[in-house]
């Protein structure tokens, strides 16, 4: 909004879609009372939290829908940029590995504090 000069009022958005919007919920409810444009989504109080403790159930309900063929593209998207926000250890470090099994690129190990980079012989 900021960016493209829309001016949205977020918090009037969220007030809007809790009243009979198949999004009505209590996460939307706590937006709609919380939301400014001091904090970001996770600042807001409790939502974090709330967004939080529901993260293994929305896991389980994503693999079940892919295990039985349905396709989750959204919920899947959900639970993988929550899964980015609060894992400590991300899959940049797979990545870090392919680009050196594929083009020796080199990485550098979370053990050792100097900095050092390090090419691994994968196929030995």
């Amino acid at each position: 909004s900021d960016t493209k000069g829309w001016n949205l009022n977020f918090n009037e958005i969220a007030r809007i879609w809790t009243n009979g919007c198949i999004i009505r919920s209590g996460l939307m409810e706590r937006i709609s009372a919380n939301y400014s444009d001091q904090v970001s989504f996770f600042e807001m109080a409790g939502v974090k939290e709330q967004v939080i403790s529901g993260r293994k159930a929305l896991a389980e309900l994503v693999g079940l829908g892919l295990t039985h063929g349905f396709a989750l593209p959204v919920m899947s998207a959900g639970i993988n940029y929550l899964l980015g926000r609060i894992t400590a250890e991300s899959s940049a470090s797979v990545i870090q590995a392919q680009r050196d099994y594929f083009g020796a690129h080199t990485y550098q190990r979370k053990d050792d504090p100097s900095g050092k980079f390090y090419h691994t012989q994968w196929n030995s």
